[in-house]
């Protein structure tokens, strides 16, 4: 509940990173550095702006939940949870 616009490119340096919650915010896009968060379990995106889904998400292997509740998502890639 920031009402966070943008996530910042710099975000893929935290490579450690293992939970990430931007819940109750107006994003309506992701960076792509969002790929080199190689050891993410938990994403969070619920009621934002998205209208897509990213390729850097579909990519995060360690992923285990994702959430994207409450969005403007008309598909989800094919790709998504292989």
């Amino acid at each position: 509940n920031n009402r966070i616009q943008t996530v910042p490119s710099q975000i893929g340096h935290l490579s450690n990173l293992v939970h990430l919650d931007l819940s109750n915010n107006i994003i309506a896009r992701l960076p792509s550095e969002l790929r080199e968060l190689t050891k993410l379990r938990y994403l969070n995106l619920a009621h934002n702006a998205l209208t897509r889904v990213p390729g850097s998400v579909t990519v995060l292997r360690s992923l285990q939940q994702l959430d994207l509740s409450f969005n403007q998502l008309s598909a989800l890639p094919g790709d998504i949870g292989r």
